[in-house]
């Protein structure tokens, strides 16, 4: 692939407990996501150079012995593997797209296009990451004119905000539209701020945002139901009409995480 297309991955991880998954999984390993994505880069990556994972630490400390323990898993992979793995840590805010904006503020110096994972989805095909950026990014004009490429972008509203992010254009502003913590708001309706502005510093000026799901299939789980749903729809009545319809045989590259025990797709 041409030198101009150096790429990262960028994982946001977050050890606490998650509103979907006491319920569908029960108690779950803190170290569990960082493992799979560990694992599963190393089968299925044969572009990336880079990995980051950075870490949303709570403030009470329940995460620094985790976390150190996770330092120690990442410092053995890189000493072993031809690619860079970094891990860092920040305060928890603003979610996967607080600490996507601090590793690509801070650690992606020299790279081209970096993936934006959020720690509960992983990739699922050998040389997905050269496939989606060569697919999207060969073209001069996307280069130029594209900032991003997302899962499933609605409404200008990433329902699934995992995706590829273009760091030429990124670093004309070097930074996301992340809203003020407001604590008389509940965290999770920050988080769906989060989501509306994080790239409207670029829409506003005439970037451009690819939506994958024309091309391919992306599952997200639906805590509602207890399921993964494909993007390529029809969606579920519950789940709103207006998301659908999309592609329906496309390859799925990037899924939902699963864990042992889980009761995902028993119905």
């Amino acid at each position: 692939m041409p030198e101009t297309m150096r790429t990262g991955y960028v994982c946001a991880i977050y050890f606490g407990p998650r509103r979907s998954w006491v319920e569908h999984w029960g108690d779950v390993d803190p170290l569990y996501c960082l493992r799979e994505h560990v694992k599963v880069l190393t089968e299925c990556a044969t572009h990336i150079e880079r990995v980051i994972f950075v870490c949303n630490l709570r403030e009470d400390g329940s995460d620094d012995e985790v976390y150190k323990e996770a330092v120690s898993i990442i410092e053995a992979k890189n000493a072993e593997d031809d690619r860079e793995w970094i891990i860092c840590s920040r305060p928890n805010y603003a979610f996967s797209y607080g600490a996507w904006e601090h590793a690509l503020t801070n650690h992606a110096d020299g790279l081209d296009f970096s993936f934006l994972i959020e720690d509960d989805y992983i990739p699922c095909k050998v040389g997905f990451d050269a496939e989606m950026v060569t697919r999207y990014f060969t073209d001069k004009e996307n280069r130029d004119r594209v900032v991003y490429c997302s899962c499933c972008w609605k409404y200008n509203l990433s329902s699934n905000s995992n995706g590829i992010i273009n760091l030429g254009v990124f670093r004309m502003r070097n930074t996301f539209s992340l809203p003020r913590i407001d604590t008389r708001r509940h965290i999770y309706k920050h988080g769906d701020a989060c989501q509306r502005l994080f790239l409207r510093k670029f829409t506003n000026r005439g970037f451009k945002i690819i939506d994958m799901s024309v091309d391919y299939v992306f599952p997200f789980f639906c805590m509602s139901r207890l399921a993964d749903i494909p993007y390529g729809g029809p969606f579920p009545e519950d789940h709103g009409a207006h998301m659908a319809p999309f592609t329906t045989d496309g390859e799925i590259l990037l899924r939902p995480i699963s864990y042992e025990g889980a009761i995902r797709n028993a119905e």
